[in-house]
């Protein structure tokens, strides 16, 4: 049987490949995989894209890889599509990210544009995006529709309700993750559907409560808890829903 069609969550954006997880990054994949837990480890340049692959090579199941430039780096590192291509050629990998706009960041214009190469990247292989934006989901919205990007997911997502419904017409999911706790997100999370949500832990980062420190994918649960408490709908719904869309988006086409 496949690890997808047992799979009892589905970590869509984690980092696993960060120094934060240097000393232990076998034990948190262990205890990840024990309990069900798939994940994607996702590139924020080509050596982390790189080395995302890797990781996700040590094990036949469980572990898949995203590969791209973070709008944050885009300053001071090129994206050299073919260099990304080749690596997108590799089974892991499952989507193109992470990608987008940085309101934080320097160098706007040349962000749209490597935020553009990521999107014809990923049409030419048929894969999904994963898309970082701070601030600037209008801009991001506006750019999915000219290039007539349909697939991804708009992880960490912060926007508004309206923003949420554009990014829905646009055939994306919403990814939530620990940053539900730290803002008022009541009212999004009962708006949507669960059809429409993916969840994540974006780890190391947006621990949630009641840990402390260092995210991992084995806290992935306690986002489900807070939507489907939120929503007034069973855990096993939640789980079941949240996994179902992220195999679909991701696995669909591997």
């Amino acid at each position: 049987m496949l690890i997808y069609e047992i799979m009892k969550l589905f970590d869509t954006h984690a980092h696993l490949n960060f120094p934060d997880f240097e000393k232990d990054r076998e034990e948190v994949i262990e205890r990840a995989l024990r309990e069900d837990i798939s994940l994607i480890n996702v590139g924020t340049d080509i050596e982390e894209s790189k080395k995302v692959i890797r990781i996700a090579e040590s094990r036949e199941k469980g572990l898949y890889a995203a590969a791209g430039l973070h709008p944050l780096y885009v300053g001071k590192k090129d994206f050299k599509t073919k260099e990304y291509a080749t690596l997108v050629k590799n089974k892991k990998v499952v989507a193109i990210g992470e990608t987008g706009l940085d309101n934080k960041g320097e160098e706007k214009e040349k962000q749209v544009k490597i935020f553009r190469e990521h999107i014809k990247l990923a049409q030419s292989f048929n894969l999904p995006l994963i898309i970082h934006c701070r601030m600037a989901h209008r801009e991001v919205i506006k750019i999915l529709k000219e290039e007539k990007a349909g697939k991804g997911v708009v992880h960490c997502f912060t926007g508004s309700l309206d923003e949420a419904e554009e990014y829905l017409k646009l055939g994306f999911y919403l990814g939530l993750n620990g940053i539900i706790f730290k803002m008022d997100f009541k009212k999004i999370i009962n708006a949507l559907s669960l059809e429409n949500i993916v969840i994540e832990t974006d780890c190391p980062f947006l621990t949630p409560p009641p840990k402390k420190g260092r995210n991992e994918p084995l806290f992935l649960r306690y986002i489900a808890e807070k939507i489907a408490s939120t929503k007034g709908v069973f855990l096993q719904e939640v789980e079941e829903k949240t996994t179902k869309n992220a195999i679909d988006l991701f696995l669909s086409e591997r």
